[in-house]
């Protein structure tokens, strides 16, 4: 404040005229050290300087938030090491006790934190290897630090490190990041954001069998499909001691495609199949196993009625299978599998053939056999007949004694 006296400032009087400076000394806030980027981990040094006077009892403000115990001209701030981005904004002011007795406030400093951001590559499939590389912007000389599931890798120093999948791995194999060390400023990178290193289970084989249950003699076509991707190649299994079913007269392999003709009962059992292929992945893991079952075709039945037969009577011979309906038969006559046809003495109808007039010629060893649209189409044949012709019937003498009817045949 200045004082000045005028004189001659009005006839009868003496003029006093007071001049008041209302601008308070300005505080500053700048960063003492470092002169450079801040990194987590790292402790920054600030000061709060005011123009004019020494006496000055220092306050210091965090986003606003006055800090007691912060009363000196310099303060240090130490970042924690999980921090990123803004830290905070400070400002600073003076109080004292003589005119001035306050400074006006600084300018807002805001404290930012460098990021250092790592990105390992990820995603693999069982039995594979998978490289993990840890990249830090700036700078060259740094020592890596690996860390899985929290746990550090004292091990794995490297920038690059290859981690083996397990064959049977599945889901998550854990957690990764990895940071730096160095011996100038910054000395630590920030720890990068971590990878979890998900597994992705191998695509797995679909087997259809048909028909199953198949019976003997039939074929059977058992397709392996892998909906992942394309161009595989397939490969065989039969029973669980991993047999590898292979080309043979009865077994072809083409494509995803194993086909078995004339199934044999020694054909059934578990089969199941596997891919593989020249991309990534490079193999599938084997689908559920299907269990072929092969059975015996129905055997037919023969009955001949009467057996033996007499020269003229007429002999019923009659075919059947048990198993499902619709039926047709065909005859067979003795060894060299003889067709017993429709004549003017033999009538097939359904499951029946009947011989009118039966002679001798007749006798001998019937068969039949059966089949039809539906599976199974054919049966096998059943155990053959003999069927016996015996001599000429002349008469038949019959007479009634009392309640009885008695009939005597007499032969040739």
């Amino acid at each position: 404040t200045t004082i000045i006296l005028w004189k001659d400032c009005c006839s009868d009087c003496i003029c006093l005229h007071i001049t008041v400076s209302t601008a308070l000394p300005t505080a500053s806030v700048k960063i003492v050290t470092p002169q450079s980027l801040l990194y987590p981990g790292e402790t920054v040094t600030l000061q709060c300087d005011i123009s004019n006077y020494t006496d000055w009892t220092y306050r210091w403000f965090r986003d606003n938030h006055n800090l007691p115990s912060q009363t000196s001209k310099a303060i240090d701030i130490t970042i924690p090491i999980t921090q990123t981005g803004q830290v905070s904004q400070y400002r600073c002011e003076g109080l004292r006790t003589g005119r001035p007795q306050r400074s006006q406030p600084s300018v807002v400093v805001t404290i930012s934190v460098t990021v250092k951001i790592v990105t390992p590559q990820s995603l693999l499939y069982p039995g594979e290897t998978v490289t993990l590389q840890c990249d830090i912007s700036d700078y060259t000389d740094w020592t890596y630090r690996w860390f899985r599931d929290n746990h550090h890798l004292p091990s794995q120093t490297s920038k690059a490190i290859d981690i083996t999948i397990p064959i049977t791995q599945t889901g998550q194999a854990g957690q990764y990041r990895c940071e730096g060390l160095r011996t100038d400023r910054p000395q630590r990178s920030q720890p990068s954001v971590v990878v979890t290193i998900s597994v992705t289970a191998l695509p797995k084989t679909t087997l259809t069998v048909k028909p199953n249950p198949a019976f003997t003699g039939e074929t059977v076509t058992l397709m392996c499909s892998v909906t992942y991707a394309s161009r595989w190649n397939y490969q065989w299994y039969k029973d669980r001691n991993y047999n590898v079913v292979s080309q043979s007269v009865r077994h072809t392999i083409t494509g995803n495609t194993l086909t078995i003709s004339r199934a044999a009962e020694s054909d059934q059992g578990l089969y199941w199949c596997e891919g593989n292929r020249v991309s990534r992945p490079t193999s599938s893991q084997p689908g559920d196993p299907v269990t072929l079952t092969v059975e015996a075709l129905p055997k037919t039945t023969l009955t001949v009625k009467p057996n033996p037969a007499f020269t003229g009577e007429t002999v019923t011979l009659m075919c059947s299978v048990t198993y499902a309906s619709r039926w047709n038969y065909q005859w067979y006559k003795d060894r060299n599998y003889n067709v017993v046809s429709q004549s003017v003495r033999h009538t097939i109808t359904g499951n029946t053939l009947t011989i009118s007039r039966a002679a001798e010629s007749d006798q001998g060893l019937y068969w039949c056999e059966g089949n039809r649209v539906s599976r199974p189409t054919s049966s096998q044949p059943g155990d053959p007949v003999t069927l016996t012709v015996e001599g000429e019937l002349l008469c038949v003498f019959c007479h009634k004694d009392g309640h009885f009817l008695y009939c005597v045949r007499i032969l040739r």
